[in-house]
């Protein structure tokens, strides 16, 4: 999926047409550069995942985590719960968070 994104992207920045050698062109530029990279260092993309899984946990789990603390109680809005629970909830959910980032550099 990432690399159509990828294909697609290259092909509409530079405005090559996805026929023909336009195609085989931005073919080229979107799968030699990672197909060299991983023939180079073959473990790289297992390493690569484990970043992306660390900016997954940042995404997915601390952002939030923090835009409900600012909106519950640093603007003190008063909006229908989603999530029942308070600060002890978004204490240990944070704390789960950050073991999952430091548990990627500790291993």
């Amino acid at each position: 999926g990432v690399s159509l994104c990828i294909f697609d992207f290259m092909s509409d920045g530079l405005q090559i047409k996805r026929r023909g050698r336009g195609k085989f062109l931005v073919a080229v530029m979107s799968f030699l550069p990672p197909l060299l990279i991983v023939l180079w260092r073959p473990g790289i993309f297992i390493e690569a995942l484990s970043y992306a899984g660390v900016f997954c946990v940042i995404l997915l789990i601390i952002l939030p985590i923090m835009m409900v603390y600012c909106v519950r109680y640093r603007l003190q809005e008063k909006t229908h719960l989603i999530v029942p629970g308070g600060k002890v909830v978004l204490l240990v959910t944070a704390a789960m968070g950050v073991v999952a980032v430091f548990s990627r550099f500790l291993l």
